[in-house]
């Protein structure tokens, strides 16, 4: 794959992550607070706008503090569902940083996500 093969959409969000990770100072070593910051900085034009869901569910599981979020487009009681785990190594995302993403898939779908 050439640079000529990259989607020019993808190409300009590239662009846009590279040129705002190089305007943050150097940092070295990265600590855990230091990485979410910076990462919810650079991700945040991508968490603004988006779709309205018709209810949003936040859950706790099990006795954990992992919390999940429940995206539902429509009224409807039985969807086609997509369960998704983003990366980061259960770190430097979050839910917040995922979230117009998991609307998106739900509205354009038609699903829970």
């Amino acid at each position: 794959m050439t640079d000529d093969d990259v989607d020019c959409d993808l190409r300009q969000c590239q662009n846009m992550m590279q040129e705002a990770y190089a305007r943050l100072p150097a940092f070295n070593p990265f600590s855990v607070d230091e990485l979410r910051r910076v990462t919810a900085k650079v991700r945040a034009p991508w968490t603004e706008g988006g779709p309205t869901m018709k209810r949003i569910e936040e859950k706790h599981v099990g006795d954990y503090s992992t919390r999940i979020r429940i995206y539902y487009p429509e009224d409807s009681q039985i969807l086609p569902a997509l369960i998704y785990i983003h990366g980061g190594g259960w770190t430097i995302f979050s839910l917040d940083t995922h979230d117009r993403l998991m609307r998106e898939y739900a509205d354009r779908g038609r699903i829970a996500v």
